[in-house]
């Protein structure tokens, strides 16, 4: 990801929860005043109350404040990779990081998506790109308007206007952050692999599916720690009173710079998942064999081999996981790091238990041999 860095506002983390969970508990759609275009469409099927009731996450992480840079924008750039393994997976999803979320759930369309995210600025920035969805039926029209100032300060001002803190904050933000992103947006909405367009806001497909899922009320973002004992907790729970798997964990490239702490396992175990069920990642060093945005892509079955490793208690990284390639056979190994920069995990790349065991055989079977060898 790549982040822009701007003085610290000091606004109220608290208010914006708050303001969150009344957001997922009212009616999402209100046309008299998100305006023209936003209304629901006739064949939309906005989530009932008892099924948002269900799906609605109150839980709280104790978060630090953040240090340092934040991450609104992606620059993982070849996220069609993903398609072939995601499209159509459904249910649910669970995703960390900002827009990059909206090309992966086109693909997969899922039902429900929990966008969740340490920092706080990442989750008010979804309140203002939800805004301006709303009212953009088209990716031209979300471009224009971005780039309004006082349209976008209304429709802020329409949607949020009932908490002063929170609408502060998302005005703060979008100040601070229009210009940064006017370049990434234009450049999204100009992205194509192959002549086809590849994110939410180079098709018109992809957008139409994204605005249709913020209006059905089939988003909600979240402020939460990959490492806390609540909010992905209640994402487990939620899932489970949806009765629905997650069908897809994108962790981005979080792993990179946090350990598989005993929490982090807990929160991955109680996820609800099927045979289906992937963990969508990038990650980056001088061992992969990267794309021209420098990223590697990778998929891993989530229960069969994602949670199966963790299981053996061999994994505190990510890089000690993916040097289980390494460590696999080439006839193996090559198929599954096709084309150049992705790669996908199966249950026949060598896990570093199973590799411990055959060393350890291994240099029994020596010390018998020396050991026959030996005798008179």
């Amino acid at each position: 990801m790549l982040a822009g860095a701007f003085p610290r506002m000091h606004t109220s983390s608290k208010t914006l929860e708050q303001t969150r969970t009344r957001l997922w508990l009212a009616p999402l759609l209100l046309a008299a005043t998100l305006g023209s275009g936003s209304s629901v469409p006739a064949n939309a099927s906005p989530i009932t109350g008892a099924e948002r009731a269900a799906f609605t996450v109150t839980a709280r992480d104790n978060l630090k404040k953040i240090k340092g840079l934040h991450y609104l924008r992606s620059n993982e750039t070849e996220l069609h990779l993903f398609d072939p393994y995601i499209r159509g997976l459904s249910f649910g999803y669970v995703g960390v990081g900002a827009d990059q979320n909206y090309t992966l759930a086109a693909v997969a369309q899922p039902t429900h998506v929990w966008l969740m995210d340490y920092d706080p600025w990442v989750t008010r920035l979804h309140f203002i790109y939800r805004a301006i969805i709303l009212a953009s039926p088209t990716p031209a029209d979300f471009i224009h308007t971005w780039q309004d100032r006082a349209r976008v300060k209304r429709l802020l001002v329409a949607t949020y206007g009932g908490d002063r803190a929170l609408l502060t904050g998302l005005l703060w933000i979008y100040k601070k952050y229009r210009a940064f992103l006017k370049p990434y947006l234009r450049w999204s909405r100009r992205r194509k692999r192959n002549g086809k367009p590849t994110t939410w806001l180079s098709s018109g497909l992809y957008y139409k599916r994204v605005r249709s899922m913020w209006q059905e009320g089939r988003f909600q973002p979240l402020t939460g720690d990959l490492h806390g004992n609540r909010v992905l907790q209640g994402i487990a729970a939620a899932a489970k009173r949806l009765k629905i798997p997650i069908r897809i964990v994108y962790l981005s490239n979080a792993e990179m710079y946090l350990p598989y702490s005993s929490q982090f396992i807990a929160n991955m175990k109680a996820l609800p998942w099927d045979a289906r069920t992937l963990v969508v990642r990038t990650v980056r060093g001088k061992r992969y064999r990267m794309k021209s945005d420098r990223w590697h892509y990778n998929i891993q079955p989530f229960g069969g081999d994602f949670l199966r490793r963790l299981a053996t208690g061999q994994y505190r990284r990510i890089h000690v996981m993916m040097r289980d390639f390494d460590n696999t056979p080439g006839r193996i190994r090559r198929p599954l790091q096709r084309p150049r920069g992705f790669s996908r995990f199966t249950r026949d790349v060598v896990d570093r238990k199973t590799l411990l065991e055959r060393m350890r055989a291994g240099h029994r079977r020596r010390r018998r041999r020396r050991a026959r060898r030996d005798l008179p």
